[in-house]
Protein backbone atom coordinates (compact mmCIF):
# COMPACT_ATOMS: atom_id res chain seq x y z
CA UNK A 1 0.00 0.00 0.00
CA UNK A 2 1.44 3.41 -0.95
CA UNK A 3 2.49 5.85 1.73
CA UNK A 4 1.57 9.52 1.24
CA UNK A 5 3.82 12.29 2.54
CA UNK A 6 1.76 15.23 3.72
CA UNK A 7 3.48 17.23 6.42
CA UNK A 8 2.60 20.45 8.15
CA UNK A 9 3.11 23.60 6.04
CA UNK A 10 6.44 24.42 7.72
CA UNK A 11 7.83 20.97 6.89
CA UNK A 12 6.66 20.66 3.28
CA UNK A 13 10.22 20.97 1.93
CA UNK A 14 11.12 17.85 3.91
CA UNK A 15 8.35 15.99 2.06
CA UNK A 16 10.64 16.04 -0.99
CA UNK A 17 13.42 14.21 0.88
CA UNK A 18 12.65 10.48 0.91
CA UNK A 19 14.37 7.56 2.63
CA UNK A 20 15.52 5.62 -0.43
CA UNK A 21 17.21 2.88 1.61
CA UNK A 22 13.82 1.92 3.04
CA UNK A 23 12.29 1.76 -0.45
CA UNK A 24 15.18 -0.24 -1.92
CA UNK A 25 14.87 -2.92 0.79
CA UNK A 26 11.55 -3.91 -0.78
CA UNK A 27 11.75 -4.02 -4.62
CA UNK A 28 8.41 -3.09 -6.15
CA UNK A 29 7.41 -0.91 -3.20
CA UNK A 30 5.77 2.40 -4.02
CA UNK A 31 5.53 5.67 -2.20
CA UNK A 32 3.42 8.67 -3.15
CA UNK A 33 4.89 12.09 -2.49
CA UNK A 34 2.37 14.92 -2.63
CA UNK A 35 3.35 18.41 -1.53
CA UNK A 36 2.28 22.03 -1.90
CA UNK A 37 5.39 24.22 -1.69
CA UNK A 38 6.45 27.80 -2.22
CA UNK A 39 8.90 28.63 -5.00
CA UNK A 40 11.49 29.43 -2.31
CA UNK A 41 11.12 26.01 -0.69
CA UNK A 42 12.00 24.37 -4.02
CA UNK A 43 14.64 27.03 -4.76
CA UNK A 44 12.96 28.11 -8.01
CA UNK A 45 13.97 31.74 -8.45
CA UNK A 46 12.78 32.45 -11.98
CA UNK A 47 10.83 35.67 -12.70
CA UNK A 48 8.57 33.77 -15.12
CA UNK A 49 7.16 31.65 -12.27
CA UNK A 50 4.64 32.66 -9.61
CA UNK A 51 2.45 31.12 -6.96
CA UNK A 52 3.08 27.78 -5.34
CA UNK A 53 4.34 24.48 -6.67
CA UNK A 54 2.15 21.38 -6.46
CA UNK A 55 4.08 18.13 -6.64
CA UNK A 56 2.56 14.67 -7.04
CA UNK A 57 5.14 11.95 -7.67
CA UNK A 58 4.98 8.16 -7.35
CA UNK A 59 8.26 6.51 -6.36
CA UNK A 60 8.73 2.85 -7.30
CA UNK A 61 11.74 0.85 -6.18
CA UNK A 62 13.59 -1.78 -8.18
CA UNK A 63 16.62 -3.79 -7.06
CA UNK A 64 19.09 -0.89 -7.27
CA UNK A 65 17.19 2.24 -8.27
CA UNK A 66 14.08 4.27 -7.60
CA UNK A 67 11.85 5.41 -10.45
CA UNK A 68 10.08 8.73 -9.95
CA UNK A 69 7.09 9.54 -12.15
CA UNK A 70 4.48 12.20 -11.67
CA UNK A 71 3.24 15.69 -12.26
CA UNK A 72 4.29 19.16 -11.18
CA UNK A 73 2.11 22.28 -11.45
CA UNK A 74 3.20 25.89 -11.09
CA UNK A 75 1.97 29.25 -12.33
CA UNK A 76 3.87 30.93 -15.14
CA UNK A 77 3.71 34.54 -16.26
CA UNK A 78 5.36 35.35 -19.59
CA UNK A 79 4.60 37.48 -22.61
CA UNK A 80 3.93 36.49 -26.20
CA UNK A 81 7.04 36.88 -28.35
CA UNK A 82 4.93 38.10 -31.28
CA UNK A 83 2.41 40.56 -29.78
CA UNK A 84 3.81 41.12 -26.25
CA UNK A 85 0.49 40.21 -24.61
CA UNK A 86 0.82 38.94 -21.04
CA UNK A 87 0.34 35.18 -20.74
CA UNK A 88 -0.71 33.88 -17.33
CA UNK A 89 -0.99 30.08 -17.31
CA UNK A 90 -0.56 27.06 -15.12
CA UNK A 91 2.43 25.08 -16.28
CA UNK A 92 1.80 21.34 -15.91
CA UNK A 93 4.92 19.21 -16.22
CA UNK A 94 4.91 15.43 -16.47
CA UNK A 95 8.19 13.89 -15.38
CA UNK A 96 9.77 10.45 -15.23
CA UNK A 97 13.30 10.11 -13.85
CA UNK A 98 15.56 7.55 -12.20
CA UNK A 99 17.50 7.84 -8.93
CA UNK A 100 20.55 5.60 -8.36
CA UNK A 101 23.12 5.34 -5.56
CA UNK A 102 26.21 5.91 -7.71
CA UNK A 103 25.02 7.56 -10.92
CA UNK A 104 27.30 6.61 -13.84
CA UNK A 105 26.51 9.93 -15.54
CA UNK A 106 24.30 13.00 -15.33
CA UNK A 107 21.36 11.13 -16.85
CA UNK A 108 20.39 9.88 -13.37
CA UNK A 109 19.64 11.69 -10.13
CA UNK A 110 21.75 10.64 -7.12
CA UNK A 111 20.71 8.80 -3.99
CA UNK A 112 22.99 10.33 -1.35
CA UNK A 113 23.39 8.95 2.17
CA UNK A 114 20.36 6.70 1.63
CA UNK A 115 18.14 9.69 0.79
CA UNK A 116 16.75 11.01 -2.47
CA UNK A 117 15.84 14.66 -2.80
CA UNK A 118 13.07 15.40 -5.29
CA UNK A 119 13.72 19.17 -5.20
CA UNK A 120 16.40 18.93 -7.91
CA UNK A 121 14.04 16.89 -10.10
CA UNK A 122 11.26 19.48 -9.59
CA UNK A 123 13.58 22.40 -10.43
CA UNK A 124 14.99 20.73 -13.55
CA UNK A 125 11.59 19.59 -14.86
CA UNK A 126 9.97 23.01 -14.39
CA UNK A 127 12.83 25.04 -15.86
CA UNK A 128 13.12 22.77 -18.90
CA UNK A 129 9.36 22.96 -19.49
CA UNK A 130 9.27 26.77 -19.65
CA UNK A 131 8.82 27.75 -23.30
CA UNK A 132 11.69 29.60 -24.99
CA UNK A 133 9.34 31.53 -27.27
CA UNK A 134 5.89 31.63 -25.65
CA UNK A 135 2.89 32.44 -27.83
CA UNK A 136 -0.50 33.69 -26.65
CA UNK A 137 -1.98 31.36 -29.28
CA UNK A 138 -0.44 29.50 -32.25
CA UNK A 139 -2.07 31.76 -34.88
CA UNK A 140 -0.90 35.02 -33.24
CA UNK A 141 -0.35 37.63 -35.98
CA UNK A 142 2.00 39.70 -33.81
CA UNK A 143 2.78 43.39 -34.00
CA UNK A 144 3.12 45.32 -37.26
CA UNK A 145 6.86 45.93 -37.77
CA UNK A 146 6.15 49.41 -39.16
CA UNK A 147 3.53 51.01 -36.91
CA UNK A 148 3.50 48.60 -33.96
CA UNK A 149 -0.26 47.94 -33.96
CA UNK A 150 -1.37 44.58 -32.55
CA UNK A 151 -2.51 42.79 -35.71
CA UNK A 152 -4.64 40.43 -33.60
CA UNK A 153 -6.84 43.35 -32.53
CA UNK A 154 -6.86 45.61 -35.59
CA UNK A 155 -5.57 45.91 -39.15
CA UNK A 156 -3.08 48.50 -40.29
CA UNK A 157 -2.43 50.19 -43.65
CA UNK A 158 1.35 49.98 -43.52
CA UNK A 159 1.70 47.40 -46.29
CA UNK A 160 4.02 44.47 -46.29
CA UNK A 161 7.05 46.20 -47.81
CA UNK A 162 10.52 45.49 -46.52
CA UNK A 163 11.81 47.67 -43.70
CA UNK A 164 15.35 47.60 -45.05
CA UNK A 165 16.13 48.76 -48.62
CA UNK A 166 18.62 45.89 -48.96
CA UNK A 167 15.64 43.48 -49.09
CA UNK A 168 13.87 45.37 -51.90
CA UNK A 169 15.17 43.00 -54.62
CA UNK A 170 13.61 40.05 -52.82
CA UNK A 171 10.35 41.95 -52.43
CA UNK A 172 10.18 42.39 -56.23
CA UNK A 173 10.14 38.62 -56.67
CA UNK A 174 6.71 38.53 -55.05
CA UNK A 175 4.66 35.37 -54.66
CA UNK A 176 4.68 34.53 -58.40
CA UNK A 177 8.16 32.99 -58.11
CA UNK A 178 6.88 30.23 -55.81
CA UNK A 179 6.74 26.98 -57.71
CA UNK A 180 9.02 28.07 -60.61
CA UNK A 181 11.83 25.59 -60.18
Amino acid sequence: MPITDRGAPHSQRRALVVNAAELLREPGATRIVAAHLSLDEVELADPRLHGDVDVSIVLTSTLDRVLAAGEIRVGSRTECVRCLTAIDRTLTVTTSETFVADPPDEEFFPIEHGQLDLAALVREAVLLALPDAPLCRPECAGLCPSCGVDRNAEACDCGAGPLDARWAALDQLGDDSVGER
